[in-house]
């Protein structure tokens, strides 16, 4: 089942139990604290997992030097390697204004 199917309240402990693992695999609190913090699930399944981010930079940052330890803590919390998407809060207020505007 999807867990964005779920209540809000087992999406944001599944969550949870994703962060602590993350947590765990980077040995820094600054670090878990800057870029993984400010992000929020969209959409958690064992199959796709989709986050939001606050811009682009966040998404790039995390593909290149996170990306290990989240996908390892998805694999552990889920029982799965799911596709990972991330989605730039930055690009839906570009276009909530682009369409506002229309």
């Amino acid at each position: 089942m999807a867990v964005s199917d779920m209540h809000p309240e087992t999406l944001t402990q599944l969550w949870e139990q994703v962060l602590e693992a993350v947590r765990d695999r980077l040995g820094s609190q600054q670090t878990y604290e800057t870029w993984f913090h400010p992000v929020v699930p969209r959409h958690l399944s064992p199959q796709s997992v989709e986050l939001e981010v606050p811009n682009s930079l966040f998404s790039d940052w995390i593909q290149q030097h996170h990306f290990g330890a989240l996908r390892e803590a998805l694999r552990v919390v889920l029982g799965a390697e799911p596709e990972i998407r991330f989605v730039a809060r930055e690009q839906d207020t570009l276009e909530t204004h682009a369409i506002m505007e229309a």
